[in-house]
Protein backbone atom coordinates (compact mmCIF):
# COMPACT_ATOMS: atom_id res chain seq x y z
CA UNK A 1 0.00 0.00 0.00
CA UNK A 2 1.03 3.32 -1.33
CA UNK A 3 1.42 6.12 2.18
CA UNK A 4 1.05 9.49 1.13
CA UNK A 5 1.83 12.33 3.87
CA UNK A 6 0.48 15.09 1.41
CA UNK A 7 -2.91 15.43 0.76
CA UNK A 8 -2.61 16.64 -3.05
CA UNK A 9 0.03 13.77 -3.48
CA UNK A 10 -2.77 11.51 -2.17
CA UNK A 11 -5.95 13.56 -4.00
CA UNK A 12 -3.76 12.97 -7.20
CA UNK A 13 -3.42 8.78 -6.55
CA UNK A 14 -7.29 8.81 -5.68
CA UNK A 15 -7.80 10.96 -9.21
CA UNK A 16 -5.51 7.94 -10.63
CA UNK A 17 -7.18 5.46 -9.85
CA UNK A 18 -4.81 4.01 -7.49
CA UNK A 19 -6.56 1.19 -5.41
CA UNK A 20 -3.71 1.19 -2.71
CA UNK A 21 -3.55 4.48 -1.00
CA UNK A 22 -3.43 5.85 2.14
CA UNK A 23 -3.32 9.15 3.86
CA UNK A 24 -1.14 10.05 6.80
CA UNK A 25 -2.09 13.40 8.24
CA UNK A 26 -0.21 14.50 11.71
CA UNK A 27 -3.29 15.97 14.28
CA UNK A 28 -2.53 17.78 16.55
CA UNK A 29 -5.50 18.26 19.33
CA UNK A 30 -8.28 15.95 17.11
CA UNK A 31 -11.61 16.69 19.04
CA UNK A 32 -14.08 14.69 16.61
CA UNK A 33 -16.49 11.77 18.17
CA UNK A 34 -14.10 9.16 16.55
CA UNK A 35 -11.28 10.35 18.65
CA UNK A 36 -12.93 10.84 22.07
CA UNK A 37 -14.81 7.47 21.77
CA UNK A 38 -11.29 6.12 20.74
CA UNK A 39 -10.03 7.22 23.35
CA UNK A 40 -12.02 6.64 26.20
CA UNK A 41 -11.69 2.86 24.95
CA UNK A 42 -8.51 2.93 24.74
CA UNK A 43 -7.59 3.91 27.94
CA UNK A 44 -9.87 1.65 29.27
CA UNK A 45 -7.72 -1.24 28.07
CA UNK A 46 -4.56 -0.25 29.09
CA UNK A 47 -5.86 0.97 32.81
CA UNK A 48 -6.34 -2.89 33.15
CA UNK A 49 -2.79 -3.79 32.70
CA UNK A 50 -0.94 -0.69 34.43
CA UNK A 51 -1.12 2.92 36.21
CA UNK A 52 1.75 4.25 34.28
CA UNK A 53 1.68 4.99 30.89
CA UNK A 54 2.34 7.21 28.05
CA UNK A 55 0.23 7.62 24.95
CA UNK A 56 1.33 9.06 21.86
CA UNK A 57 -1.02 10.37 18.69
CA UNK A 58 0.90 9.18 15.41
CA UNK A 59 -1.70 10.34 13.20
CA UNK A 60 -4.49 9.94 11.27
CA UNK A 61 -4.69 7.61 8.56
CA UNK A 62 -7.29 7.79 5.82
CA UNK A 63 -8.38 5.55 2.49
CA UNK A 64 -11.02 5.69 -0.09
CA UNK A 65 -13.69 4.21 2.69
CA UNK A 66 -12.38 4.99 6.26
CA UNK A 67 -10.15 6.80 8.39
CA UNK A 68 -8.51 5.46 11.47
CA UNK A 69 -6.42 7.40 14.41
CA UNK A 70 -3.28 5.64 15.24
CA UNK A 71 -1.55 5.68 18.61
CA UNK A 72 1.14 5.07 20.14
CA UNK A 73 1.21 3.53 24.12
CA UNK A 74 4.35 2.26 26.32
CA UNK A 75 4.18 1.81 29.80
CA UNK A 76 6.65 3.17 32.35
CA UNK A 77 8.10 0.19 33.85
CA UNK A 78 9.96 -2.40 32.04
CA UNK A 79 9.61 -5.59 31.18
CA UNK A 80 11.41 -8.59 32.45
CA UNK A 81 14.18 -8.02 30.29
CA UNK A 82 14.57 -4.41 31.02
CA UNK A 83 13.18 -3.30 27.65
CA UNK A 84 10.21 -0.73 27.88
CA UNK A 85 7.51 -2.23 25.28
CA UNK A 86 5.20 -0.59 22.96
CA UNK A 87 2.25 -1.39 21.35
CA UNK A 88 0.16 0.83 18.15
CA UNK A 89 -3.70 1.25 18.78
CA UNK A 90 -5.98 1.80 15.82
CA UNK A 91 -9.74 3.44 16.83
CA UNK A 92 -12.33 2.48 14.38
CA UNK A 93 -15.88 2.70 14.21
CA UNK A 94 -17.96 -0.21 14.38
CA UNK A 95 -20.66 -0.05 11.72
CA UNK A 96 -23.25 -2.22 13.03
CA UNK A 97 -23.11 -1.20 16.89
CA UNK A 98 -21.85 2.16 15.92
CA UNK A 99 -19.33 2.00 18.94
CA UNK A 100 -15.51 3.39 18.81
CA UNK A 101 -13.07 0.51 19.83
CA UNK A 102 -9.66 0.69 20.22
CA UNK A 103 -7.68 -2.06 19.28
CA UNK A 104 -4.48 -3.65 17.64
CA UNK A 105 -5.19 -4.05 14.39
CA UNK A 106 -4.22 -6.06 11.53
CA UNK A 107 -1.48 -2.79 10.57
CA UNK A 108 -0.09 -3.87 13.69
CA UNK A 109 -0.35 -7.75 14.91
CA UNK A 110 3.37 -8.55 15.66
CA UNK A 111 2.36 -11.92 16.93
CA UNK A 112 1.37 -12.83 13.28
CA UNK A 113 3.81 -11.32 10.78
CA UNK A 114 2.68 -12.83 7.67
CA UNK A 115 -0.41 -11.00 7.82
CA UNK A 116 1.60 -6.95 8.81
CA UNK A 117 0.58 -4.48 6.24
CA UNK A 118 3.68 -2.84 4.51
CA UNK A 119 2.88 0.93 3.24
CA UNK A 120 5.31 2.34 0.69
CA UNK A 121 6.80 5.43 1.61
CA UNK A 122 9.23 7.53 -0.18
CA UNK A 123 10.69 4.30 -1.68
CA UNK A 124 11.14 2.34 1.37
CA UNK A 125 8.41 -0.34 2.32
CA UNK A 126 7.94 -0.89 6.13
CA UNK A 127 5.13 -1.64 8.55
CA UNK A 128 4.02 1.00 11.42
CA UNK A 129 6.14 -0.64 14.10
CA UNK A 130 9.26 -0.33 12.18
CA UNK A 131 8.36 3.11 11.24
CA UNK A 132 7.49 3.55 15.16
CA UNK A 133 10.67 2.03 16.11
CA UNK A 134 12.96 4.40 13.88
CA UNK A 135 11.17 7.56 14.69
CA UNK A 136 11.56 6.87 18.56
CA UNK A 137 15.06 6.32 18.29
CA UNK A 138 16.28 8.72 15.68
CA UNK A 139 13.72 12.16 15.67
CA UNK A 140 16.02 14.63 15.90
CA UNK A 141 14.41 17.18 17.97
CA UNK A 142 11.74 16.24 20.76
CA UNK A 143 8.90 18.03 19.16
CA UNK A 144 9.56 16.43 15.89
CA UNK A 145 6.27 14.59 15.21
CA UNK A 146 6.18 11.17 13.62
CA UNK A 147 4.65 12.63 10.31
CA UNK A 148 7.33 15.53 9.73
CA UNK A 149 10.37 12.11 10.48
CA UNK A 150 8.18 10.16 7.78
CA UNK A 151 9.33 13.24 5.26
CA UNK A 152 12.92 13.79 6.23
CA UNK A 153 16.15 12.65 5.56
CA UNK A 154 16.14 10.83 8.73
CA UNK A 155 13.83 8.72 7.70
CA UNK A 156 15.75 6.92 4.85
CA UNK A 157 18.61 6.63 6.95
CA UNK A 158 17.34 5.11 10.12
CA UNK A 159 15.88 2.49 7.88
CA UNK A 160 19.51 1.92 6.59
CA UNK A 161 20.66 1.17 9.67
CA UNK A 162 17.71 -0.58 11.34
CA UNK A 163 18.00 -3.23 7.91
CA UNK A 164 21.97 -3.56 9.15
CA UNK A 165 21.24 -3.49 12.64
CA UNK A 166 18.71 -6.51 12.03
CA UNK A 167 20.96 -8.48 9.25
Amino acid sequence: MNLYTERQAYEKAIRDSESSAHLFEHVAEPSDQLFQKGMESLLRKIRNRTTSFNISLLGKLTNENSSKYLYCYYSNFADEDGYTTFEIFEFYLNPITGKTIAFNGKLFDVFNVIDIELFKINNTICDFYDMYKMYATFKYQPEHNFVEFLNSPNFQESWQYLKLDEY
